[in-house]
């Protein structure tokens, strides 16, 4: 949970015009959500696993594809 609101937060500052770094921050939560179900354990938990490694590879393709999308002074 504490992920989902820091990744929250990070989507409100590129939406109030943020800086780059917000969204390299995405990009390793979603690094860290993919990796998540065998680092903390539930991988065996095949509805939490799936919900992670979903969640993450969408937060982080999302997250750098805007760090392609419009370079912005940092």
């Amino acid at each position: 949970m504490v992920v989902g609101v820091v990744v929250a937060l990070m989507a409100l500052l590129h939406l109030r015009g943020g800086p780059m770094w917000e969204e390299w921050l995405n990009v390793l939560l979603g690094v860290w959500l993919i990796l998540s179900p065998w680092l903390l354990g539930f991988s065996g938990v095949g509805n939490a696993m799936w919900n992670a490694l979903i969640v993450g590879v969408l937060v982080g393709a999302l997250a750098l594809s805007l760090t392609w999308e419009k370079p912005k002074a940092a």
